[in-house]
């Protein structure tokens, strides 16, 4: 991997933690957070109802949102993709919002990692109070909440303050929180964005260049920031579980092999879903050791297996499952992960591959995605072509695509031949 000299840029990260007395997801260092994954936030479930557990406040003031409200909160996002009749009535204006963009993403989070959103979880609060809880200035904290007023997080009566629908997603004890997916997209990965011109001109990750070490290297050598990770990456894959677990192939399928499964989110789901079936857990061995701890409950039906997969990947599944992992990988190395899993399968076992595919011009257009994967671990999207190209090379046959009704993420099942 390639690394700055010292003479050029580099953002250094503290290594300080920011600190709240409200715990429970704030006062994380947004430095620990690298990877940006899309999120699919309670405000747009595919195929699935807003939560209704009544001990849960947020179920109902989400499920009061209207459908209209919600998908704007969703085509809001910056990875939304662009309008289907795109128009700048005023080019200036557009330019100046677009470069300050980093504003909004900043008082995002810092609701998160003040704790103010997890402050407001049982109703408006004054000014002074909340400051007293997050440990803030007051006058300070005034004009962040009236920002956060201005970007739609929250409601002010008098000088009381209360969570939006949206505002309420940044709390960490809610269904489809994305308070850990925001501290970690407005952390380390907004940094990384500091070598991205270098990128652009290698072709090398930007990531690299400012921190002198890869992603996977730094989450390798910091298992704080690796079980943060896992927990963002979690809260970021129920688009990908349901259409993996309703997938058709499940049903006939015995062994599940999970490649790069990470924590065992999608494994518990397919065990929970299908009772009939078992999987196998396969990651980097320091990864594998928290899935097995979070997969205890299903006995003998879970199992984990350390293993570098672009090194080899285990025999022993009749349908194997690479979940937004194929993307994290330039050409070449997702052809190795290719060959090795079909080294593994015989001839007719299933092959599922989940996430995203670029699909140029369309209402889900995802070049800015597609753009941060290389400016953090070199990876990339691929049309449905591409992937096609590289499962033909590594000996699969693909069959058929499905697509979430979101049109964000999508499901390629391939046969081995």
């Amino acid at each position: 991997m390639h690394s700055l000299t010292n003479s050029q840029i580099r953002v250094r990260a503290s290594g300080k933690r920011a600190t709240s007395p409200l715990g429970c997801g704030t006062g994380v260092p947004s430095e620990r957070f690298p990877l940006e994954l899309l999120p699919t936030s309670s405000v747009r479930w595919y195929r699935m109802a807003v939560p209704t557990n009544s001990t849960v406040q947020v179920s109902e003031k989400l499920a009061a949102a209207s459908i209209q409200d919600r998908d704007a909160m969703n085509s809001a996002s910056p990875l939304a993709g662009p309008p289907e009749s795109p128009s700048v009535s005023d080019p200036a204006h557009h330019i100046r919002e677009l470069v300050t963009g980093y504003r909004r993403a900043k008082v995002t989070a810092l609701a998160v990692d003040l704790g103010i959103a997890d402050a407001l979880k049982d109703g408006p609060l004054h000014v002074d109070e909340l400051a007293v809880r997050c440990q803030t200035h007051p006058s300070a904290t005034g004009r962040l909440l009236e920002s956060l007023l201005e970007v739609g997080l929250v409601t002010r009566t008098g000088d009381n303050y209360s969570l939006t629908p949206a505002g309420e997603l940044l709390r960490c004890d809610v269904p489809g929180s994305l308070s850990r997916w925001t501290t970690m997209s407005a952390g380390m990965q907004y940094a990384a964005w500091e070598g991205s011109a270098h990128a652009i001109r290698t072709g090398l990750p930007a990531f690299d260049a400012v921190f002198e070490t890869s992603f996977w290297q730094h989450l390798a050598s910091r298992p704080d920031a690796a079980a943060d990770f896992d927990a963002a990456m979690a809260d970021s894959v129920t688009e990908s579980c349901e259409l993996i677990t309703q997938d058709p192939a499940l049903r006939g399928a015995t062994v599940v092999a999970d490649i790069g499964g990470g924590n065992g989110k999608l494994a518990s789901t397919m065990l929970d879903t299908h009772p009939h079936l078992s999987v196998l857990v396969v990651d980097l061995p320091g990864v594998v050791e928290r899935a097995a701890r979070a997969l205890t409950r299903f006995g003998e039906r879970a199992r984990v297996e350390g293993a570098d997969f672009l090194t080899r990947v285990p025999t022993g599944g009749d349908t194997y499952v690479l979940c937004r992992v194929l993307s994290d990988w330039d050409d070449t190395h997702a052809a190795i992960l290719l060959d090795n899993c079909r080294a593994a399968m015989r001839e007719g076992d299933a092959l599922l591959v989940v996430g995203g595919l670029r699909r140029p011009g369309q209402p889900a257009a995802r070049g800015l995605l597609d753009l941060h994967l290389l400016m953090i671990i070199g990876g990339r999207e691929r049309t449905e072509a591409e992937t096609a190209d590289l499962l033909a090379s590594a000996g699969f046959r693909l069959d058929r695509v499905e697509h979430s009704l979101s049109e964000r993420t999508s499901l390629v099942a391939a046969t081995a031949v």
